[in-house]
């Protein structure tokens, strides 16, 4: 019987449901457009002597949302969707249909006596510590008192499960498509160039970058877990 055919670079997905704020196979495509100009798959091959046992899989994940149905957080790469939600120049109507879309608790409407110098009538205010830029809200107003802010992505890294599982961490709290792809080759490399045979992108990652940028929203770092 043959020997079972690893490849050294897996991209998976969630399925792009009615929640996503970013098409997440559009974005693995692109990785795995970039995966094939750069030739990752032959040179991850080489690093590791052709020895792939499961650990040694560089696992990249897409969420379309911060649902993260696929995964990310446990990932070596991981990539959320952020769509901010902003204050549009429609009147607010007092409805509290984005109080009740949002799963986060992070809205409450607020008369101007609330806002000094603000104009007349009430808003919504958004946490920015609870929001988790899902964009649910907006989607929800009847009439553009919210509206969503340019879809992207929450870039993290170094994720991981097993004997000493960690969640990953922030790269870039937002970033383009096409800064999500160029950081995705940028860590590869990096990982390529200074990684031991054997070592996994996780390991790597850890010794390598011992203070990451903070994350704006969830929890994303093992010490933040613990807290």
């Amino acid at each position: 019987m043959a020997p079972e055919t690893r490849r050294p670079l897996e991209i998976s997905a969630c399925r792009g449901c009615h929640n996503s704020v970013i098409d997440p196979a559009a974005l693995v495509r692109a990785l795995e457009e970039a995966v094939l100009q750069h030739d990752l798959d032959g040179r991850l091959i080489q690093l590791h002597n052709g020895k792939l046992p499961h650990h040694l899989i560089l696992k990249a994940a897409v969420a379309g949302c911060p649902n993260s149905c696929s995964q990310p957080q446990i990932k070596d790469y991981g990539l959320i969707g952020r769509s901010e939600p902003l204050e549009g120049e429609e009147e607010c109507i007092n409805c509290g249909l984005c109080v009740e879309a949002c799963p986060d608790f992070a809205i409450t409407i607020s008369d101007s006596s609330d806002r000094p110098g603000s104009g007349a009538g009430p808003r919504p205010v958004i946490d920015p510590e609870l929001c988790q830029r899902c964009a649910k809200c907006a989607r929800a107003c009847p009439t553009g008192s919210l509206i969503a802010g340019p879809a992207g992505v929450e870039v993290l890294a170094g994720g991981r499960v097993g004997r000493h599982p960690k969640f990953a961490l922030t790269l870039k709290p937002w970033a383009g498509t096409g800064e999500a792809v160029k950081t995705f080759v940028d860590q590869v490399e990096r990982y390529l160039a200074g990684a031991r045979p054997g070592e996994r992108f996780a390991n790597w990652f850890e010794r390598c970058y011992k203070s990451p940028a903070d994350p704006v929203t969830g929890v994303t770092s093992a010490n933040q877990a613990a807290g």
